[in-house]
């Protein structure tokens, strides 16, 4: 070693001494345990050479005045750190190994089904089965099939979509564009898809188009993911359109097929299809509003129509068509009313250019729900009132209009008419003569959830109306041949149909029971033949739903065979006569619910305000009270208004005495009127 190495050496090290070598054992037991023989580092002290003394060995001050050893050390090396790059890079790169682990061990050990009817096996259409570790949790963007896990593209991020996520196969996804397009839509032209139609066609350009078609298509083709992927594909759209703010024609029409072909929900308050059409109705306002010549409908655009003219002029009628057809139904305002441009967009898909057979009956539909609507707005009648329904203008109104839906309906081929547009063209004229019976039962009964009271009251004056009977006379018989029209059809086109049409069939089954089955005429006998006839339609109805369900293994039919069966049983205990003064109020579509609740089988004394004193009872009063009626089977029950509620203002409670109590309530028995 060099002079300047030793040097350099020397100059580095500490400028503290230790000790090195202590005197006895003795004295080291002694003064360790008060720090005598450590050096100054240990103690932390300033170390002073003795440079005066005669001191040779380089010992400090206090080293050598108690005569120990002492030396200096040198400082110990300081290793170098390493840059924030490397050390970044090394965290990435252990991060990204431990996602890997979890990823794997997600797939293999923690699927578990949304659905515990979900079969671990789910059978696909061409036979094959999809093992749980070719099915992702739904959360993560990677590859999660058990093939591509561990091959070399394990790292590659792929679209978030159904087949990329390993829920469904290739070969499944294909067969189900397939069978949307060719057995479901033509149910309800809404959209038109690209030819081919294939999934690779609709994955890059149209990815929400391609989740809906594949959550539609699975509730008649693999019915135990229909659930699952349904939730998807609306959980795809509202991202999109609420959280991200994007407006495109693929979630227009992505949101309309969700809206048609809905997940019905177990309690009618949760139903979400007006929610869709809403959000569907706004990104076309935006559309429209972004000055964007692609979205735009000139009045004189019909002759030299192109593809992407007909396509947006077709997404915009179907908006309305679906908007129009859900605000009359549920008797509340159109988001979407007729318009001028609504106009200029039938004039384009009504050009020579279509030849489509959608494209064409998507004209008529428009063409049937415009005559409704205008009726409507004619007679005053709209989503916020119900008009007056007895005026005699109104009436000829209603009476108008019927006139010239029934015009349109001969002017329909029939390669046009089919059975879903002739079920919503006799759902039209339902909504256009059930005014003329609002002088005796509730506008409110007519719209959903509907209500029906098994005591109507039986005013004379409103029963020999001609007005009124003319109204139960078309509604009724609309009302059978709608229950006819479904009858007829095969339990595989059921499954095909839109949860709509299933709804409809509901609004003439309650229209039957309303104004047959508890509608109490003069002659009984005469009567009793007809609810008979009627009771054995809504029968056959309820078979018809029994075999398109097979059990609950589709839902849609199955939730509304439950809601009939409920109806049906209601309806065979039905009553002559009066229950104490109280009515059960039936509301069918509230409970949607396959199987009953405990609630279900509750009497209806436990759903009436009881009568509260002392004490409890009258002698003799048990038995009256005992028959009130029969239990609820799954119905929303109310407690309705009678005569002697009158006299609740004057009377707020009860005498205490016995004898005050009987001469009460002897003044407030039925004889007494």
């Amino acid at each position: 070693m060099s002079d300047s190495t030793q040097s350099s050496s020397e100059a580095r090290r500490n400028r503290t001494c230790e000790v090195s070598d202590p005197f006895s054992e003795s004295r080291r037991g002694t003064d360790l345990t008060n720090g005598l023989l450590q050096g100054c580092r240990r103690r932390k002290i300033k170390c002073i050479l003795d440079l005066g003394s005669k001191n040779l060995s380089g010992r400090c001050y206090r080293c050598n005045k108690m005569d120990l050893e002492c030396i200096y050390n040198p400082p110990a090396i300081k290793r170098k750190r390493k840059r924030n790059e490397t050390r970044i890079r090394e965290l990435e790169q252990k991060l990204e190994e431990i996602q890997q682990s979890i990823s794997k061990e997600q797939v293999a050990n923690r699927w578990t089904p949304l659905d515990s009817r979900v079969s671990p096996l789910t059978e696909a259409i061409d036979g094959s089965l999809l093992t749980p570790s070719q099915i992702s949790d739904g959360n993560s963007g990677y590859v999660s099939s058990s093939g591509m896990a561990d091959g070399p593209f394990a790292k590659r991020y792929v679209k978030d979509d159904p087949i990329s996520r390993g829920i469904i196969e290739e070969s499944l996804a294909d067969k189900l564009c397939i069978v949307f397009c060719t057995e479901m839509l033509p149910h309800y032209p809404l959209i038109l898809p690209p030819a081919p139609i294939s999934y690779k066609t609709l994955r890059d350009d149209r990815p929400a188009i391609l989740r809906a078609i594949i959550a539609t298509a699975s509730s008649i083709h693999a019915p135990d993911l229909w659930k699952y992927l349904f939730q998807g594909a609306e959980r795809y759209i509202m991202e999109q359109a609420l959280m991200k703010g994007r407006k495109s024609l693929d979630l227009i029409q992505a949101a309309l097929l969700l809206a048609t072909w809905s997940h019905p929900p177990k309690k009618f308050e949760d139903l979400n299809f007006g929610q869709f059409v809403n959000i569907a109705a706004t990104m076309i306002f935006d559309l429209r509003s972004s000055n964007d010549p692609q979205n735009l409908i000139s009045p004189d655009s019909g002759a030299a129509s192109t593809e992407g003219s007909l396509e947006v002029a077709r997404t915009f009628l179907a908006c309305y068509l679906l908007s129009s057809s859900i605000a009359m139904s549920l008797r509340r305002p159109n988001t979407m009313p007729y318009n001028s441009w609504v106009r200029d967009c039938l004039a384009v898909l009504n050009s020579t250019a279509t030849t489509h057979i959608g494209d064409r009956r998507l004209v008529a539909w428009i063409h049937l729900q415009k005559l409704a609507e205008e009726t409507l707005a004619m007679a005053g009648i709209d989503g916020s009132s119900s008009g007056r329904s007895q005026d005699s203008r109104t009436h000829l109104n209603l009476k108008s209009g019927l006139e010239r839906v029934k015009a349109w309906r001969h002017t329909v081929s029939d390669d046009i008419m089919h059975d879903t547009l002739n079920i919503h063209y006799h759902v039209i004229l339902l909504n256009l003569s059930e005014p003329g019976l609002h002088g005796k039962h509730n506008a409110s009964g007519f719209r959903p959830p509907y209500s029906i009271n098994p005591r109507p009251t039986a005013d004379p004056l409103i029963q020999n109306q001609p007005q009124f009977i003319d109204a139960r006379v078309e509604c009724l018989e609309v009302s059978r041949t709608l229950m006819q029209i479904f009858k007829h059809m095969s339990a595989e086109s059921i499954r095909q149909k839109p949860v709509i049409v299933f709804t409809r069939i509901m609004y003439a089954a309650v229209i039957i029971v309303k104004l047959a089955v508890f509608e109490w005429p003069n002659s009984k006998e005469s009567h009793s033949t007809a609810v008979d006839s009627d009771l054995e339609i809504l029968h056959q109805t309820l078979d018809k739903l029994v075999s398109a369900a097979e059990g609950s293994r589709y839902l849609v039919p199955a939730t509304f065979c439950a809601v009939l069966r409920r109806l049906l049983s209601r309806c065979a205990q039905r009553d002559p006569q009066p229950t104490n003064g109280h009515d059960a109020i039936i509301e069918p579509l509230t409970n949607l619910e396959l199987e009953d609740s405990p609630a279900d089988h509750s009497s209806i004394p436990s759903l009436v305000d009881p009568v509260i004193r002392d004490p409890p009872y009258l002698p003799g009063e048990e038995e009256h009270f005992s028959d009130i009626g029969p239990p609820s089977l799954g119905m929303e029950i109310q407690a309705s208004s009678n005569l002697f509620a009158l006299f609740d203002d004057h009377a707020q409670s009860t005498p205490d005495d016995v004898a005050a109590a009987m001469l009460w309530n002897n003044f407030l028995s039925e004889d007494s009127f």
